[in-house]
């Protein structure tokens, strides 16, 4: 694991009051999740209502 990607486990568990291996396993149910709905087809999108801006999620 690069050192980029360490510091950004170390501080996601740590906000969330996690262990590592539970964070760890937390991310790759949701790139799981995230993955599945787009293979059904769907998109995944992320909403910011103040500003009424919708953002789409695309993974490559």
């Amino acid at each position: 694991m690069n050192p980029e990607t360490a510091e950004a486990l170390k501080e996601f568990a740590a906000s969330k009051h996690l262990s590592y291996t539970e964070a760890v396993r937390r991310a790759i149910a949701i790139a799981k999740y995230i993955d599945d709905e787009i293979n059904e087809g769907r998109k995944v999108q992320t909403v910011d209502p103040e500003r009424a801006d919708i953002r789409e999620l695309i993974l490559i």
